[in-house]
């Protein structure tokens, strides 16, 4: 009886100090692409651009800051966490679509997926920083279960 009373004093003195080191649950995906987005392709050479989306229902429309000089229009669809759009030149809709993206939300700030533009196919990664709320400071354990 003592042995199992002070192992669970063990496990509870354990489980109390690792409280506040743990890492926090996932935020929950509000499956809303809208925003900008900073993107890093990662193709021969890293690029970093940004995708500013706007939606309507599962429609999505926006543009893709590609470089200081070029700018494509994209607009696509949205079901879930997948999210498909077409490239555009400048001109927009009316113009043939040059390239597509198809990225996967995970569920925090981030997409994931593939850039095809000009025929080549780029991996790519995309954050929304203004998605992640500050979590509060953990409080560190104090003896006795007091907080001051």
């Amino acid at each position: 009886m003592v042995k199992g009373a002070a192992a669970s004093f063990a496990l509870a003195c354990l489980v109390g100090a690792l409280a506040g080191r743990l890492p926090a649950a996932p935020i929950p995906l509000s499956e809303d692409a809208a925003g900008s987005w900073e993107v890093i392709m990662q193709g021969g050479s890293i690029s970093y651009s940004t995708i500013t989306l706007d939606r309507t229902g599962k429609q999505l429309d926006g543009l893709w800051l590609y470089d200081k000089r070029t700018t494509y229009r994209v607009s696509g669809t949205q079901a879930g966490s997948k999210i498909r759009l077409q490239i555009r030149g400048s001109a927009g809709a009316g113009e043939k679509a040059i390239g597509r993206i198809d990225a996967s939300m995970d569920g925090t700030a981030d997409m994931v997926g593939t850039i095809t533009l000009a025929g080549a196919e780029t991996p790519f990664q995309g954050s929304q920083h203004s998605r992640i709320l500050a979590l509060p400071k953990p409080i560190p354990p104090t003896p006795y279960g007091s907080i001051p």
